[in-house]
């Protein structure tokens, strides 16, 4: 099941995005740090409470086992092109053990 993230959610989010900064701390240690700081876990909770953003998480028995933190996005009307809507993934993670049985298609 897919839905939309709850502030009861975050820290169970914040557990998925240290898994993925932890993967581009070691695959990329010259560009990503290593520690998930204080910052980065409140920027889940602003994803939520921002107008312009929120967080999809997929459960499965009741765990939650993947997430996407997305912005949602307008590009305005111009001389060549008509005001637009979309949807930009900034985040995504899926849990270890998890991966590779269908979360990110759910």
């Amino acid at each position: 099941m897919v839905r939309f993230a709850e502030e009861k959610d975050l820290p169970r989010v914040n557990e998925l995005r240290e898994q993925v900064a932890a993967l581009h701390a070691s695959g990329r240690p010259d560009i990503f740090r290593p520690d998930f700081c204080q910052e980065l876990r409140d920027r889940a909770g602003e994803m939520l409470r921002r107008g312009n953003s929120g967080i999809l998480v997929a459960e499965r028995g009741g765990t939650v086992c993947g997430m996407a933190g997305v912005e949602y996005l307008t590009c305005p009307e111009s001389p060549y092109s008509c005001e637009r809507k979309f949807n930009h993934i900034s985040e995504f993670g899926v849990d270890k053990a998890f991966q590779r049985q269908g979360v990110a298609g759910s």
